[in-house]
């Protein structure tokens, strides 16, 4: 499965846990690691999408008409449903060996595409629009947030399928929104 780049801040702090996991494994100590792409999916107290994650990437590029998105909003990254990351969370319990590292991510999106799935589920009923990077940085700032939302961040869930069987049923991450816009028009 994906790597995280050992040179980034998160590699460095996941190279050392994964090292932390390993060693406690092979003193006994049954570890597994479940990494998770971005979550979406009910929430018990109703917030759009599920999970503040998706919401406060792009937050700030919502505007009174749309929601925003960056450039031409085709970095891809990959999400998983809730219920999806459960189950595959049920399967290591049951079926992982001591020390292995899984990741769960069920469909790559792009940007532009969370911007439409935002929209439905923030009631702005589709309407999304390009920010230039001058306009981004006016309101975000330079530095990780902007660099975070022009980076690709795909993950693939291949072993996690391979080894324990996991197979992720359901809906898309714009499915989701869609039926969360539906539910949330009703009288």
């Amino acid at each position: 499965d994906s790597q995280v780049p050992a040179e980034s801040v998160y590699g460095t702090w996941r190279a050392k846990h994964d090292r932390m996991l390993r060693e406690a494994s092979s003193r006994g100590i049954r570890t597994v690691v479940l990494r998770s792409a971005m979550i979406y999916g009910p929430h018990p107290d109703g917030m759009p999408l599920g999970r503040p994650d998706p919401a406060n990437m792009h937050q700030q590029l919502m505007d009174n008409d749309a929601v925003g998105y960056l450039g031409k909003g085709d970095e891809i990254s990959t999400c998983v449903h809730v219920d999806d990351y459960a189950d595959l969370f049920v399967l290591a319990l049951e079926k992982a060996q001591p020390g292995s590292v899984f990741i769960a991510g069920s469909e790559d999106y792009s940007r532009k595409t969370l911007a439409l799935a935002l929209s439905h589920a923030y009631g702005y009923r589709g309407k999304t629009r390009s920010w230039t990077l001058e306009e981004a940085q006016a309101v975000l700032g330079k530095g990780k947030i902007l660099d975070f939302l022009f980076e690709n961040h795909r993950t693939t869930s291949e072993k996690a399928k391979r080894v324990l069987g996991w197979e992720p049923t359901r809906p898309s991450l714009l499915e989701f929104a869609l039926q969360e816009a539906k539910r949330a028009t009703r009288p």
